[in-house]
């Protein structure tokens, strides 16, 4: 759990950050709150073509955050530090350089590591290249 916070009413409001992929195998009922069975994924490693993806990925995410600073977008002075796993860098990487829901849930979905690195790698540069026409239409 990252952090939580009571509310008035009594009700509690929960903020967590997910460490592992999971498929939903059925939704359950008779919860106010959403609960459902799920089966835990295990990320496959990632091989040299992913690892290439994975650095082609860091260079464009490098790239991204500089465009959007030159955007006036707030990321904070320094780029984040990357994990040195490959697996957990992909995953940052498409959390913080702006992707939409439906994007990060096409990363989750990738059935391998490999696809999934070559899809942030797109994903990345597509981001870096709409930023770039951002800043050419001013």
């Amino acid at each position: 759990m990252v952090g939580s916070a009571t509310h008035e009413s009594g009700s509690v409001s929960i903020v967590t950050v997910g460490t592992r992929r999971v498929r939903v195998l059925e939704w359950l009922e008779g919860s106010p709150y959403p609960s459902a069975r799920v089966e835990l994924l295990i990320d496959d490693p990632v091989s040299e073509i992913g690892e290439d993806f994975v650095e082609e990925a860091r260079e464009a995410f490098v790239q991204v955050r500089a465009l959007f600073s030159e955007l006036g977008a707030d990321i904070g002075l320094e780029t984040p530090q990357l994990s040195d796993d490959p697996i957990v860098a992909i995953y940052q990487m498409a959390q913080l350089c702006g992707l939409q829901s439906l994007d990060l849930q096409r990363v989750l979905e990738a059935p391998s590591s490999d696809l999934r690195a070559g899809l942030v790698k797109d994903l990345i540069s597509d981001q870096a290249d709409l930023v770039r026409m951002r800043l050419e239409l001013g």
